[in-house]
């Protein structure tokens, strides 16, 4: 399983291999998740406005079979600070690995890999929505996507 966590205020972007501390499951298998060309690394703070469109999920290495990708907000704020829940923003089935590696280029430079496709336009079984935090504790949240 892959899987990819973000640190941001408000949105995400490019990032490879780093489940955060504690998620399960863990993985160290590059995913890659890009926001309109904008890279970002685990931790910095992006525009909302970068990530409220369905992003590019590619991976390294080309994948055999499909499969479904998640976005979760593991920062949700609860009534218990500072407790926190999760949150579905995005889940989507029926993602297979291009046959070719593309060149993404990315604010970050760039990289070859194999975009994700849904070729059989699977119909999303969460709609995607981008982050949108709320003004209070935690004001930062991570956006993990698992696939």
């Amino acid at each position: 399983m892959l899987s990819k966590a973000i640190a941001v205020l408000a949105a995400a972007t490019l990032t490879s291999a780093a489940t955060p501390m504690g998620f399960m499951p863990a993985s160290n298998t590059p995913l890659i998740v890009s926001f309109q060309g904008i890279s970002a690394v685990d931790g910095v703070n992006l525009p909302r406005d970068s990530s409220q469109n369905v992003p590019t999920i590619a991976t390294e290495q080309k994948l055999q079979g499909q499969y479904a990708v998640m976005m979760v907000d593991i920062d949700v704020p609860t009534n218990q600070p500072p407790k926190t829940g999760t949150l579905l923003h995005w889940m989507q089935t029926g993602f297979t690995s291009a046959d070719t590696p593309t060149i993404l280029n990315t604010t970050a430079g760039t990289k070859t890999v194999f975009v994700m496709q849904n070729k059989m336009n699977a119909a999303a079984l969460a709609p995607y929505f981008g982050p949108n935090p709320p003004a209070r504790e935690p004001l930062s949240h991570r956006y993990t996507f698992v696939a």
